[in-house]
């Protein structure tokens, strides 16, 4: 099964939002940022089960502390 990462419009906006304001704060940051959310995603992908299941079949949420 080939898992796929779908992000609702108003998550991906914020999170743009979130990066140009941690860049505004240090230049760099906003990227560190990314990477953190894209190493979140990578774990999810290879350990699926850790993530809680939505009532939409097949899904599952992340969410990061």
């Amino acid at each position: 099964m080939t898992l796929q990462v779908l992000f609702e419009p108003e998550a991906m906006n914020e999170l743009r939002e979130a990066r140009r304001w941690y860049d505004d704060e240090q230049p760099g940051l906003g990227g560190d940022l990314l990477v953190e959310v894209e190493m979140n995603i990578e774990h999810a992908l290879r350990w699926p089960e850790l993530a809680p299941r939505l009532l939409v079949p097949g899904y599952r949420r992340l969410r990061h502390p």
